[in-house]
């Protein structure tokens, strides 16, 4: 038990902190001129390629290992109504 509060643990603030890279980097390609171009740019794009596809993989994980909570939510919100 206390192993897997680790690896949520884990995940969770991996996921925190990968999602923000993205964002920020996403962020960065929006106000960054459009005519610009050079090594600057390419990466930037090359970095919020790659973290955006470690937050989907890390989503993912994070729902498979809190999809007990999940249940439960739904199961309260639907026994409100």
């Amino acid at each position: 038990m206390v192993k897997i509060r680790w690896i949520r643990a884990i995940v969770s603030l991996s996921l925190l902190i990968i999602s923000i890279i993205s964002a920020v980097s996403g962020i960065m390609l929006l106000v960054m001129p459009k005519g610009r171009t050079g090594l600057n740019r390419h990466s930037i794009v090359d970095l919020h390629t790659v973290s955006s596809i470690i937050a989907t993989g890390l989503s993912i994980i994070h729902l498979y290992l809190n999809v007990n909570a999940i249940i439960c939510y739904f199961k309260m919100i639907f026994r409100l109504k």
